[in-house]
């Protein structure tokens, strides 16, 4: 199906959610949503479980980033940060609790609460 068709600007999705990885690839999502003919997308932030080295958490700066420029474009719906279970209680974060206040007073429209899938 061609992208921007009669076709798919008629279809009326229940569920329509993307991953962004790289802040460089927001003008590009953008574009591929508004071809597509969709009002808005959620962009799903996951946790980052890499060892040492990691750069980042999650990937919530981007999807926070991509709201910002595009505010009527897309929904946010952030990670938790697992760091403390992740490292065995080594590194303290805050309770979920008060990290899903802290994302909603930064303008998350969620939370994205299953962090795997049902068979992992």
């Amino acid at each position: 199906m061609k992208t921007g068709s009669r076709a798919c600007r008629q279809l009326r999705p229940l569920d329509c959610h993307v991953h962004l990885h790289d802040t460089k690839g927001i003008p590009k999502l953008a574009r591929i949503v508004k071809d597509i003919g969709f009002r808005r997308v959620s962009i799903v932030a996951q946790s980052l479980f890499s060892p040492q080295g990691r750069k980042a958490v999650n990937e919530n700066p981007g999807a926070f980033m991509a709201k910002a420029i595009y505010p009527n474009l897309f929904y946010v719906f952030a990670a938790l940060d697992h760091t403390a279970r992740m490292s065995g209680g080594r590194m303290a974060v805050l309770p979920l609790a008060k990290q899903v206040d802290r994302l909603i007073a930064l303008g998350a429209d969620g939370v994205k609460m299953i962090e795997t899938k049902p068979t992992e």
